[in-house]
């Protein structure tokens, strides 16, 4: 049963390999079934099986999918959990930073060529041949300008995501009523703990972007409103926030490749910022108890003993 599956997976992954869609009855492109996945089919299948040797209803006196382990498909292990260094956490900011502007890293390099081009009386045509591109891309270069007075969104996003170890869900759900910026703190509504609130410690650098990020806004900054809002001006949710870091994760890598820089890490989701902030607190001499505080009954104690074990916990 497992062969035919692998069979068509493989052949969808050679075309989305060749850049070639293959669409379903539907017009959608097809997507290559996994060993999770069909793990999951043969288990549900398996359960249907069972529910009808028990019922008078079908002549079936056995589930030919029990008991068959040849049946399922060995899982691939799971990636490694990263977590990013202090000039990987910088790449990213700077990354921000060009996507808050609206410019690109080939926008920025080439943002002064046109107008000394165009100064030492060479033609649009000439401008674009020193430029590698068309004369229509070099006249279309020639227009973009930074926007250094657009609102800090993106940038303000790394940071906290880095330098707070807060969870995807409780970043997508802060709103400017739980940000303290006077004492310094993150008020979260936490289920998780027997408190229900839980503080996160903003350092002096959280709280200066957290104030010049609150005053680039231009629209309303009541206490429900949303921190990180998304295009439509909601909460959002993690899949909407992964999305904004793929895209500035790819810029990031090709400002590190430019620099002659290693990339960054294959895989980074928002809880690689979490375990990044377990290592930066550790990199600055904080204690394991600290790193537990922050972060208690939501998955970052046992992070922090894997990120540096040895040390004794708050228990």
């Amino acid at each position: 049963m497992a062969r035919p599956a692998s069979r068509e997976s493989g052949a969808a992954e050679a075309c989305q390999a060749n850049n070639l869609k293959v669409l379903d009855r539907r017009g959608h492109p097809k997507r290559p079934f996994g060993p999770q996945m069909i793990n999951q089919a043969i288990r549900l299948l398996g359960q249907i099986l069972d529910r009808a040797v028990e019922s008078e209803h079908y002549l079936i006196d056995r589930n030919p999918a029990k008991g068959r382990s040849g049946l399922r498909m060995k899982t691939p292990p799971r990636p490694p959990r990263n977590h990013l260094e202090a000039d990987e956490v910088l790449s990213l900011i700077h990354a921000a930073d060009l996507v808050d502007q609206g410019v690109t890293p080939t926008s920025s390099r080439t943002l002064d060529s046109p107008a000394s081009s165009e100064a030492e009386g060479k033609t649009w045509e000439q401008v674009g041949q020193a430029m590698g591109c068309s004369e229509a891309t070099a006249i279309y270069r020639s227009r973009i300008k930074p926007n250094r007075d657009a609102t800090r969104r993106r940038r303000t996003m790394i940071v906290v995501l880095a330098l707070t170890g807060t969870r995807a869900e409780e970043h997508t759900e802060l709103v400017w009523g739980r940000m303290d910026e006077t004492h310094g703190r993150i008020v979260l509504d936490d289920a998780k703990t027997a408190a229900g609130i839980r503080e996160i410690q903003m350092s002096p650098f959280v709280r200066e972007e957290l104030t010049l990020y609150r005053e680039s806004l231009p629209e309303d900054r009541r206490p429900t409103v949303p921190c990180s809002p998304s295009r439509g001006g909601g909460h959002g949710d993690r899949h909407n926030l992964g999305r904004r870091l793929s895209h500035i994760v790819a810029i990031a890598n090709e400002l590190r490749s430019e620099a002659g820089h290693a990339p960054l890490p294959k895989r980074i989701t928002p809880h690689t910022f979490r375990r990044t902030f377990i290592t930066l607190c550790f990199q600055a001499g904080k204690d394991i108890v600290f790193v537990q505080s922050q972060g208690r009954s939501c998955g970052l104690e046992d992070d922090a003993r894997d990120l540096h074990p040895g040390q004794p916990s708050e228990r």
